[in-house]
């Protein structure tokens, strides 16, 4: 038996994925997508392996190792039995395993995750990231193998300790990562490949959140007024109070940056506003152009002229403004949503539901990660 990776172009032309057919005794049937991504520079023709350019070369090639072995071991057992068989024998077998790997498992519900029109590309991603760090979990295990019915609680706990100390995430992200797996027992359940989820009665902790890092009114007001001689420190400055007055991301600012023809409309009150569907949530925000974002757009001649530099010199650089200006030392591009939060809560004294209109958000929880009301927002209710 011949068996054979290929690479396959997706709709992107930079971008393949690894197909696999066997061939038996000259006849050759096609077993599909591997559901391994790649760029398609990555990929060694000769060897037929993901090349080391690709930073997860090792556990994707682990995988291709586990399918390969996988058929081998069928192929084995047909030969075991010494009766005629087929290619077609071979990806039959193959497809209707009755005992599946969680990794194929995993694999699987990837497949139907994709076929959810309502969920965007990045969403996907995360999943994606999700599914290599458990792949590489149960690899360092040995246990890439597993099987879906011999994954326990214990197995579970394990992870959330190996996401901690080998992975070193952040408390909120081992609850992300852990909160997948159980999504995906669950999947198992519904599609009647597990009987029950092991991880039912588990509850996954609560992660302990993180005081918010914002700019208060006063901080604002001085980053407003203060003069960098620096120019790079200036424009970095003058871009972090568009981020303050909008609540965007780095990327959705960079895509109305490009497009900001089609993301500056007329609101219901005759004014401009930003429309804006989020890259993240695919949530349009609607955010009105205050005085300060019209202020910097025109210093620098228009939108297409924002000096809008990478999250990464945006967050150095922030860090030196921080310390000239005796801000908090962990300022960085995300406080920028975190104080347009604060901002409109505990001093404008907008509602909730306003705010979560402006920032594309859906609920209160997901709010509540950029910011609460606190007692200034009593005193103004007290006020009124």
């Amino acid at each position: 038996m011949e068996i054979l990776f290929w690479k396959h172009k997706c709709s992107n032309p930079a971008y393949a994925k690894i197909y696999l057919r066997v061939t038996v005794d000259g006849q050759r049937v096609e077993l599909g997508s591997t559901n391994i991504e790649i760029l398609v520079d990555h990929w060694d023709t000769a060897t037929k392996t993901v090349k080391s350019q690709d930073p997860h070369h090792s556990f994707k090639n682990e995988q291709l190792l586990a399918k390969r072995t996988e058929l081998l071991a069928i192929y084995n057992e047909f030969l075991r039995k010494k009766k005629p068989f087929t290619a077609q024998q071979i990806k039959q077998a193959y497809e209707n395993q009755d005992d599946l790997t969680i990794m194929q498992v995993f694999d699987r519900y990837m497949i139907d995750i994709k076929r959810d029109p309502n969920l965007s590309e990045g969403t996907i991603k995360t999943y994606r990231n999700h599914r290599e760090k458990f792949l590489e979990f149960l690899i360092s295990k040995k246990q890439h193998m597993m099987y879906l019915e011999s994954f326990e609680l214990a197995d579970f706990i394990e992870y959330r300790r190996y996401l901690a100390n080998v992975a070193k995430f952040e408390e909120a992200t081992i609850r992300k990562y852990s909160q997948s797996i159980k999504r995906l027992l669950n999947w198992a359940v519904l599609h009647k490949m597990l009987p029950t989820n092991p991880l039912h009665y588990y509850r996954i902790p609560m992660d302990k959140q993180k005081p918010h890092v914002y700019l208060t009114d006063e901080q604002f007001e001085k980053l407003k007024a203060h003069k960098f001689k620096n120019k790079s420190a200036q424009e970095v400055a003058d871009v972090f109070i568009v981020y303050c007055r909008t609540g965007f991301h780095y990327q959705d600012l960079r895509n109305i940056q490009t497009d900001y023809k089609k993301a500056i409309v007329e609101g219901l009150d005759g004014k401009d506003w930003i429309f804006w569907e989020r890259v993240k949530t695919n949530v349009k925000a609607k955010v009105p152009f205050f005085k300060e974002v019209n202020d910097i757009i025109e210093k620098y001649g228009g939108w297409e002229n924002l000096p809008i530099k990478s999250n990464q010199k945006m967050n150095t650089w922030l860090k030196i403004i921080a310390a000239e200006l005796d801000f908090h030392e962990d300022l960085s591009v995300k406080a920028g949503r975190k104080t347009l939060t604060d901002w409109l809560l505990n001093v404008k004294g907008w509602s909730k539901e306003a705010v979560k209109v402006l920032l594309g958000l859906k609920s209160d929880r997901s709010l509540e990660a950029y910011g609460k009301a606190d007692e200034r927002r009593v005193i103004l209710e007290m006020e009124r």
